[in-house]
C-alpha cells in the first residue's frame, strides 16, 4: 500500500498550525505511529489532534484563502 504524509495539528488551534507529520498507510495507521511517537493511547490522540493527509490539508487552506 502507497504511503502519505500525514500531518496533525491540535483540535484547539484556531491557526490549525502544524504540531508534526507522519509517513502512514492511511489514517488509522497515522493515528497509531503518533500514539507512539507521543507516547499516549489512541483514544486520547483522537481527542488531542486533527489528523489529516497533507494534501487534503493544502487543498483545505487554498480553498479558505481564495
Amino acid at each position: 500500500m502507497k504511503q502519505a504524509i500525514y500531518i496533525y495539528y491540535y483540535k484547539n488551534d484556531i491557526k490549525c498550525e502544524t504540531v508534526g507529520r507522519v509517513m502512514a498507510t492511511g489514517l488509522d495507521d497515522a493515528l497509531e505511529l503518533i500514539a507512539e511517537k507521543k507516547a499516549l493511547d489512541v483514544k486520547f490522540i483522537s481527542e488531542l489532534f486533527v489528523i489529516k493527509k497533507l494534501e487534503d490539508h493544502e487543498n483545505n487552506i487554498q480553498l479558505n484563502s481564495n
